[in-house]
């Protein structure tokens, strides 16, 4: 054992092993992955009748991701979409999308009533 532990090739990359691991840890100590909830995000209607306005208007979401990254965001940095609502009666589910980095965890609501 001694004698396999003794060469450099060997020393090197398990130096080089345990500083990436130490690293990572770090790296994950210093920026989190967090929770964040943003509430009155707008809705925005696409596909529906002209005018056309969702109800309510803003929703809540809770996104996850890096801390740094969460902190310089607001509800304006999000879109919440009501997708053609003229085939469902009316009610329309939700589609979310948001910054490279982030995840959406809840949308409350996850449907709005369309009014023309």
């Amino acid at each position: 054992m001694d004698r396999w532990l003794g060469r450099r090739p060997v020393l090197a990359l398990v130096s080089l092993l345990l500083a990436v691991a130490v690293w990572a840890v770090v790296i994950s100590q210093s920026d989190p992955i967090v929770h964040r909830t943003f509430s009155a995000v707008p809705v925005v209607v696409v596909g529906g009748p002209k005018g056309a306005t969702a109800s309510p208007g803003t929703v809540a979401v809770v996104v996850e991701g890096p801390e740094s990254l969460l902190e310089t965001l607001g509800p304006a940095q999000f879109r919440v979409t009501a997708i053609d609502p003229t085939s469902h009666g009316g009610i329309a589910a939700l589609h979310f999308g948001g910054p490279g980095g982030t995840a959406l965890l809840t949308l409350d609501p996850t449907q709005v009533r369309i009014r023309p």
